[in-house]
């Protein structure tokens, strides 16, 4: 027999294609059975009007949860927040976070990770940190590396290479993982930061003297590898700095394929050039506050 359980099955099936049309049918079916629509049921509405772009449905759904005392976690908050962010409707994320601040509900590290995303993209940088750091202490659970990923990413976009590096170092031992490494990598590549890009490379892999910092098991992607070459071959340091690199990343079991290390050797020649661009760019004397540590610059 049909149990809500199946109903909510059969509901999400289409919300994720966003067929909000048999979704409603569906809905209504199961009242007709006698089955109490749930959480579950509702939240799955809101998706399929998120994934259709239907933000005025959602939000419609979402006050009848309100209505109904149904809203009891931050799932539902999650998935219109994440549509938001994607499509810029900033209006709407401000309305929807006010209501989901005046209701006291939980947050996850989902929910810290696409607020951090939407101030990074709003421009807003210190206000991404603000969220990363107050909003998982204020609920007592830890940032986990998703969130520092995406606090890395909003660096980037704001062109904050600096600090960027700088939540990369103090999260290092609290646990990331490839995507951190990888952000964090080629958002340097991307900003001309060689030498650093090299030196975090090192670091994943353990090649600094330090233990490995990518967990055991995880690589970093070849795109970022390509990446990385094509950068070195740019400034032609193909051969005094990717040939030895590649070669300590191989024997360190990472996942260098023959052919780009050829392409490496045949760039080679030329190379010696634009050395200088290996300088650190490090820019001590101006750091912020830890992350962690409380106060932020304003």
């Amino acid at each position: 027999s049909m149990n809500a359980v199946v109903y909510n099955a059969l509901i999400d099936a289409q919300a994720r294609q966003g067929k909000t049309d048999l979704v409603a049918k569906l809905f209504a079916a199961m009242v007709e059975d006698g089955i109490e629509p749930d959480a579950i049921t509702y939240s799955t509405m809101v998706k399929s009007h998120c994934v259709k772009g239907d933000m005025n449905k959602a939000l419609e759904v979402l006050a009848e949860m309100q209505a109904a005392g149904l809203v009891k976690d931050c799932v539902v908050f999650n998935t219109i927040l994440d549509w938001c962010t994607k499509n810029n409707q900033t209006a709407v994320a401000d309305k929807v976070l006010e209501d989901f601040e005046r209701l006291k509900i939980e947050p996850s590290n989902f929910t810290v990770g696409i607020l951090v995303k939407m101030y990074g993209r709003r421009r807003m940088l210190d206000k991404a940190f603000e969220v990363a750091r107050d909003m998982p202490k204020m609920w007592g659970f830890s940032p986990n590396p998703q969130v520092f990923t995406c606090l890395m990413s909003a660096c980037f976009l704001n062109n904050s290479v600096n600090r960027a590096l700088e939540v990369f170092e103090e999260v290092r031992d609290k646990g990331i993982d490839f995507k951190s490494y990888i952000v964090v990598i080629t958002g340097c590549l991307r900003a001309g930061k060689i030498h650093e890009a090299c030196k975090l490379i090192e670091d994943a892999y353990g090649l600094n003297g330090k233990s490995r910092g990518l967990p055991l098991g995880q690589n970093l992607s070849s795109e970022a590898f390509e990446m990385l070459v094509t950068e070195l071959q740019k400034k032609h340091l193909a051969e005094k700095v990717g040939v030895p690199l590649l070669t300590a990343l191989r024997s360190a079991g990472a996942p260098i394929n023959g052919k780009l290390v050829s392409s490496v050797l045949s760039s080679g020649a030329g190379a010696g050039a634009g050395a200088s661009s290996s300088t650190s760019n490090s820019n001590s004397n101006n750091r912020p506050e830890k992350f962690f540590s409380g106060k932020m610059r304003k």
